[in-house]
């Protein structure tokens, strides 16, 4: 925000510096096509000499001056001119010191400046512009900015003062809201951006009620510090607490193949966002302060982004069954640290390192809610990879850095690869090998328990020959696979691990035009296809996966067998509208068979969910153990959609056994009207949940939008959140109120927050 006013200013000062011309000691060389420059006006121009022996010339009550791309509007007009100086109406006439007033207009381009009177010596620098309005645009997102100020002074080459500042982007005549500053103070020249703004007051309507404040920021232009995030929120864990959030853009020159500077149509550097930098400071009543730094960043051959968050935690936690399920934390410095950095080396060659740093295992869960349900687990590691068309090479160097996982180290990992590679006649080959220095370290607070290591290598060779019978695709398939362990479970000597599989796809379709043309349901045409597929899997070790140590899916391998049918239609069909061809509908139905059921179903086994076998999983008995079974469930699959008005999704697997349905999952989103969004979502897993959640969005008006998201347990009979916003556009952010209920972790929460538009979320959310 203080950027914004910084930038405001700094056009006001180009805008008035526009028609500088060269000094007379040093005339500039002329330019290829010459300013435009006119004189008129109407009534009574008077033109009588001073006291210097220069040249005065009055001009009311109507007067416009055209000097390049300025246009100066004014009742009464005042120039000094030199003795020498031609006459105001010749094209040879230059613009040099003059003084405005009555109904003074500036124009240059989009930007528009009107105020009371003006004193403007071009030669000198020296201004004072008094009750200024200036209407201009940002160039980066094209929103209209406006400022104000009672008076902007500048003596010479010095210092540029304004007072009474106040900028918007709000065009009504009474904003939804202003910042306001004291004093504004810009440093040397006008386009050097080095600006110090003095009692920095953000008001917002109706009231003009003041929600923010700053004795003094100092703004390097081009370095603004804007305002990212400011939130009021209670809740029962934190107490009273404000969270905010400041940042700023970093830009880079962008240059040519030479390393030279590419100009934009100014003829200035062209500059990019090349990053952003931020901070957040979150006070917390119960817990105490939070603060950390953030950026990120991204050019041509690399990216990367970093967060740190720390808090000394006072550890003021009320009692709850959520608290009491965390763990102990006996240290109060608690925080998280996460870097990231990728960078293409060369062609086909990158490099990848990350670190990431949590404090405690509970860290996270506490205060980063988001990041903790929707983030993958803290990792750190080290990876180079190379790809060139279908042959890749890894190296990765993953060790453990939070003490408390559970986490399998690679010390290091190399892995080369190559994807059907055509052989000979119709055959492909496809190459994966690996070796490895592997370690799977248990969490520090388990006593007694085996930390495993070895020193593993693992090769497999594939064979495909796909072809055609008739209408049916057919591709069979084999594979044989060696994997050495230095050190197994049982024994004082390595192992030899042989594994061969084998199996066979085979597919079929059909499809049919139907000319079935609806505009209310945004059809027109239908195309049906219909396939079928199979596959067969089979799979033999030497070694079964129980007598090895398992870190990952290299040790998971079993024997195994399946047979899997799936039979699916899709009805397509394109948009008349927009000419978009999607699925209208898409239904699959699935099932698998065991032949080795005794062997196969009788535990959890991963080989059923790993490739290639197919993804329907085994569902266990209510007391926990896995029935024999020579089938599946069946899986119905199911998508829909009446172009962007109307989808569904969802899943379901239907047991033949016990003839009930054990899992279940749906999604249905309704466009009722082009401002109002339903959403319907359907969670349900046999003897353990059955949930349905309703939300929506209804933009109530340009400007009001409201949501809110509620969720009911039926099976456990409780309520498990509701959420509800209110969100009201203020041009350039949004305010928003929103209350929330969360079962899980047993807290109520309200908060009110103000959330600049085009500035990003935190990559990792806070509290």
């Amino acid at each position: 925000m203080p950027g914004r006013l910084a930038r405001a200013v700094v056009a006001l000062g180009l805008l008035l510096a526009a028609a500088a011309t060269a000094p007379a000691e040093q005339p500039a060389p002329p330019p290829a096509s010459p300013p435009k420059r006119e004189f008129s006006y109407e009534g009574l121009l008077t033109i009588r000499e001073d006291e210097d022996g220069g040249r005065i010339a009055t001009v009311s009550p109507s007067a416009v001056i055209t000097y390049g791309d300025l246009r100066i509007y004014a009742d009464h007009l005042v120039i000094w001119m030199r003795k020498d100086s031609p006459e105001l109406t010749s094209p040879d006439f230059q613009l040099r010191e003059f003084y405005a007033e009555g109904h003074l207009r500036m124009e240059s381009g989009r930007q528009v400046l009107e105020g009371e009177r003006a004193y403007v010596n071009l030669e000198t620098g020296t201004l004072l512009v008094q009750k200024v309005r200036l209407r201009t645009q940002s160039k980066r997102r094209a929103l209209p900015i406006t400022l104000g100020a009672e008076e902007l002074r500048r003596a010479g080459q010095g210092d540029t003062t304004g007072t009474g500042v106040t900028v918007t982007t709000c065009d009504f005549e009474i904003p939804d809201y202003r910042l306001v500053a004291k004093e504004v103070v810009v440093h040397g020249e006008w386009k050097s951006g080095d600006i110090d703004v003095f009692g920095v007051t953000l008001r917002i309507s109706p009231l003009d009620f003041p929600v923010f404040y700053a004795p003094w920021l100092p703004v390097s232009f081009g370095s603004q510090i804007p305002l990212r995030k400011l939130r009021y929120e209670r809740s029962r864990n934190f107490g009273h607490s404000v969270f905010s959030k400041f940042g700023i853009d970093l830009s880079r020159t962008r240059r040519d193949a030479d390393g030279n500077p590419v100009l934009d149509q100014d003829g200035d550097p062209d500059t990019d966002t090349w990053g952003d930098l931020g901070f957040d400071i979150d006070l917390l009543q119960r817990r105490g302060l939070g603060l950390g730094p953030e950026y990120e960043y991204a050019w041509e051959d690399y990216l990367g982004f970093g967060d740190v968050y720390y808090i000394h935690d006072r550890g003021d936690v009320p009692p709850s069954d959520f608290n009491s399920r965390l763990y102990p934390i006996e240290k109060d410095d608690r925080g998280r640290g996460r870097l990231f950095h990728r960078h293409t080396l060369w062609s086909g060659l990158s490099a990848d390192l990350e670190f990431h740093y949590v404090s405690d295992r509970n860290f996270r869960e506490e205060f980063l809610e988001k990041e903790f349900k929707n983030d993958k687990a803290p990792e750190s590691y080290a990876l180079v990879r190379f790809i060139e068309g279908n042959f890749a090479m890894t190296g990765l160097y993953r060790p453990r850095i939070n003490s408390f996982q559970d986490y399998v180290e690679y010390l290091p990992q190399f892995t080369q690869s190559l994807v059907t590679q055509p052989l000979w006649g119709g055959v492909y080959l496809s190459h994966h090998a690996q070796w490895a220095n592997v370690r799977h370290l248990k969490d520090e607070r388990v006593d007694g328990v085996e930390q495993p290591r070895t020193v593993r290598a693992d090769v497999q060779e594939t064979l495909t020959r796909p072809f055609s019978l008739g209408p049916v695709r057919i591709m069979p398939w084999g594979a044989a696979r060696w994997t050495y362990y230095d050190v197994a479970p049982g024994t004082d000597w390595w192992v030899d691990r042989y594994t061969f599989a084998w199996g066979a796809r085979a597919r079929i379709a059909a499809w049919k035009m139907m000319p079935f043309n609806n505009d209310l349901l945004r059809l027109q045409g239908i195309r049906h296809i219909a396939s079928l597929e199979a596959r067969y899997f089979g799979q033999y070790t030497t070694v079964a996966s129980t007598d090895l140590y398992q870190f990952d899916a290299v040790d998971q391998a079993d024997r195994f067998q399946e047979f899997s049918v799936e039979f699916r239609n899709r009805f397509e069909t394109k948009n008349p509208a927009t000419g978009e061809i999607y699925d209208a509908l898409n239904i699959g139905l699935a099932i698998e068979f065991y032949p080795d059921h005794s062997r196969d179903t009788r535990r959890r086994k991963r080989q059923n969910v790993l490739y290639p076998a197919y993804w329907i999983g085994q569902h266990p008995e209510e007391n926990r153990r896995y029935r024999s079974r020579r089938a599946s469930n069946i899986n119905l699959d199911v998508e829909a959609a009446v172009s962007r008005e109307l989808t569904l999704a969802g899943s379901l697997d239907w047991s033949p056994y016990s003839h009930e349905i054990e899992e279940s999952h749906a999604e249905l989103r309704l466009r009722a009207a082009e401002n109002l969004t339903f959403r319907l979502t359907q969670q349900y897993v046999h003897a353990l949940t059955g949930t349905l959640g309703v939300g929506f969005d209804w933009r109530l008006s340009e400007k009001w939008t409201v949501s809110g998201e509620t969720e009911y347990d039926f099976r456990n009979r409780r309520w498990l959140k509701h959420e509800y916003g209110l969100r009201r556009n203020m041009h350039d952010f949004d305010l928003e109120l929103r209350v929330r209920y969360d079962d899980g972790r047993e807290e109520f929460s309200a908060s009110i927050g103000l959330i600049p538009h085009g500035k990003k979320e935190r990559r990792v959310q806070g509290p």
